[in-house]
């Protein structure tokens, strides 16, 4: 670096400071503007390709001084269609990944620099910068892949027949709790549970890791479904509403909050440092499929969160339904949600997402 850059540099520090704004983190900062004023480009060595596949490749490379370096790629030579910045610290070793490139393709690409981020004017892309062509081929594409996410998509998600289905009833329990965990760790496919009209029931926290409400539980597939988890002879494990003695909203008619007037209702709860959440599936563990959840109105307790008193956790209930697809083979499938009417309380007891549905044929029908 000449004199003439370190006085431009220096009148840029005695500026800040006498505005009191120096830090030494703008030391390198104010290094890069100093070269831009006069012209100085950084230079880049170490420049090397690795961890191809079929989809990517990691550029590496080391700059002089801190710049923002653009990577410049295609698949004929000297014409690069597709670029990518990012910024490069001084004299320490960089690395760019660069994915969602097609397989068995040789691309080209070339690695540029320059002091600061602004057009592309005072780009530096020649041998004198350090920046050479490279070029590299990714590998053919594999014979198998992982499970990939499945496009949204129609499927039957219709109320089955349940006339064969084997009914269990649920009971209240001490606190306003009811007995649902319990009855859908005992159920078996092609069973009912059944909440009486009117009955609300608390959800508690039942201390475990993965949620904090109800958990569909993974269950052995359905004998009549041939081992076939997709077949449309797997039954179902069916929570809802009891007809009787009010007809409630028949299949394929939206819910409204005025017919949801006689649906039984679960209200999660918000603990010390605990979400509240009405149903949810495994994250880590096994794969919940084949349940319905119809006709019941879904909601939380009245929790003041805007100035809250000791014991209760500040924060906004988030979810009150969640299926977490963490990685196959633990994908939720084939659970439908229909006529449910899922809500907050208003301001201040707040809700901030209500659903996350993550998985495969996943269905949400006829709800408000």
């Amino acid at each position: 670096m000449t004199r003439v850059d370190l006085t431009y540099m220096h009148l840029l520090l005695s500026i800040l400071r006498r505005s009191g704004r120096t830090r030494p983190a703008l030391i390198p900062l104010l290094l890069a503007a100093a070269c831009s004023l006069r012209g100085v480009q950084p230079t880049l060595s170490d420049l090397s390709l690795s961890d191809i596949t079929h989809t990517s490749v990691r550029v590496t490379f080391t700059a002089s001084m801190q710049s923002y370096v653009q990577i410049k790629f295609g698949t004929s030579s000297g014409n690069y269609q597709y670029r990518s910045y990012t910024q490069a610290p001084q004299e320490k070793k960089s690395a760019l990944a660069i994915n969602a490139l097609a397989p068995s393709t040789t691309f080209f690409l070339r690695v540029a620099s320059r002091p600061n981020f602004n057009d592309d004017t005072d780009i530096c892309e020649s041998d004198a910068c350090g920046s050479t062509e490279l070029s590299f081929t990714t590998l053919p594409e594999p014979a198998q892949h992982p499970e990939l996410p499945v496009l949204p998509s129609a499927f039957d998600a219709n109320p089955p027949d349940t006339s064969g289905y084997v009914t269990l009833s649920v009971s209240q329990l001490s606190g306003g709790t009811c007995n649902i965990q319990q009855l859908i760790d005992n159920a078996s496919y092609g069973t009912v549970i059944e909440l009486p009209q009117g009955m609300v029931c608390k959800v508690e926290h039942l201390g475990d890791n993965d949620g904090q409400g109800y958990r569909l539980r993974a269950k052995p597939l359905d004998p009549n479904a041939g081992g076939d988890i997709d077949s449309p002879n797997h039954r179902w494990i069916v929570i809802r509403t009891a007809n009787g003695p009010v007809e409630l909203t028949p299949p394929g008619v939206r819910v409204t909050p005025q017919a949801a007037a006689p649906f039984a209702r679960l209200e999660a709860q918000k603990q010390v440092g605990q979400g509240g959440e009405v149903f949810y599936s495994d994250q880590y563990k096994a794969t919940a499929h084949h349940y319905r959840i119809e006709k019941l109105e879904i909601t939380h307790t009245d929790s003041p969160v805007l100035f809250p008193p000791d014991g209760l956790d500040p924060r906004p209930f988030n979810l009150l339904i969640r299926l977490e697809a963490h990685r196959p083979p633990v994908i939720p499938s084939h659970i439908v949600f229909d006529r449910l009417y899922i809500h907050g309380l208003g301001f201040p007891a707040r809700l901030k997402i209500a659903i996350a549905l993550n998985g495969k044929y996943i269905a949400m029908t006829n709800s408000y």
